[in-house]
């Protein structure tokens, strides 16, 4: 009785673990498109003691795709939410005392193996502190019920790897989609 427990045991671990994961294209659901999303709230939002005044990314559609997950030039950001991954140009501009910095992406993929609709960039802030300029910058795309009908606000979170872990405190920000009149 204690064999067959020991080997139905993992059997089963190993049946509930394997129906947790989705395809790609389950887990990413919200196709994106070219369009600018801008930080527009009035709230003071501080990171690594800088005060952020402006946040903006824009994706535009360089009529490419791939079947790659990762590992493309800078600036280039993959939507997985078909078979072939469509490439976007992706820029990021972020505003430190009204002073504008473009900062270059690295595209990393997914987020988390879990977390739906969400990308993980490398992203280099010039000049924002002396020992490091590279930051891992999360965007959520599921985080808002207005992207049920088209991706229309952007949540990032610029990720404090600097700071001891007990006082890291990460900015987030939503980004709302740029109409254009």
């Amino acid at each position: 009785m204690k064999k067959i427990i020991l080997i139905l045991v993992p059997f089963i671990f190993v049946m509930l673990l394997s129906g947790c994961y989705k395809s790609r294209v389950e887990l990413f659901t919200i196709p994106l498109e070219s369009s600018t999303y801008i930080y527009s709230d009035t709230d003071s939002i501080y990171f690594l003691d800088k005060h952020i005044t402006s946040l903006e990314i824009s994706f535009d559609d360089t009529n490419q795709t791939t079947d790659m997950l990762s590992d493309y030039e800078a600036n280039i950001f993959g939507d997985f939410t078909n078979q072939e991954i469509k490439l976007f140009t992706i820029q990021f501009v972020i505003g430190f005392d009204d002073i504008l910095y473009n900062c270059d992406v690295i595209f990393m993929g997914i987020a988390n193996p879990q977390r739906s609709n969400a990308y993980r960039l490398l992203v280099t802030i010039p000049e924002l502190i002396d020992q490091e300029d590279t930051f891992n910058v999360i965007l959520d795309l599921d985080n808002n019920l207005e992207n049920k009908e088209g991706l229309q606000v952007i949540n990032v979170q610029i990720i404090d790897f600097v700071n001891p872990p007990n006082s890291r405190i990460d900015a987030y920000f939503d980004l709302s989609k740029q109409s254009i009149n």
